[in-house]
């Protein structure tokens, strides 16, 4: 996507869902990143989860199969795992 200023932009969102609290999911950002690299996702992703104490809660992730976010070394759900 483009901004007002016609700069290429990444944007994310994050769904979490889980009963009994929020069975149906619930968006809780969404937003430009300044890259679409695994690294700059997973460290959006894990202060979203720490700002929404849902860190270690985490049971299962979901992700397209780019290698941003699934690469065994450098993708998003590595680095997320590992904290």
């Amino acid at each position: 996507m483009t901004d007002l200023k016609n700069k290429k932009m990444e944007h994310l969102a994050v769904l979490v869902s889980g009963s009994p609290h929020c069975p149906e999911g619930k968006i809780i950002t969404t937003g430009a990143i300044e890259s679409g690299k695994g690294k700059v996702m997973a460290e959006k992703i894990v202060y979203v989860l720490i700002d929404w104490d849902l860190i270690g809660r985490i049971i299962a992730m979901i992700f397209d199969t780019t290698y941003s976010n699934s690469g065994v070394h450098k993708g998003a759900a590595t680095i997320i795992e590992s904290h």
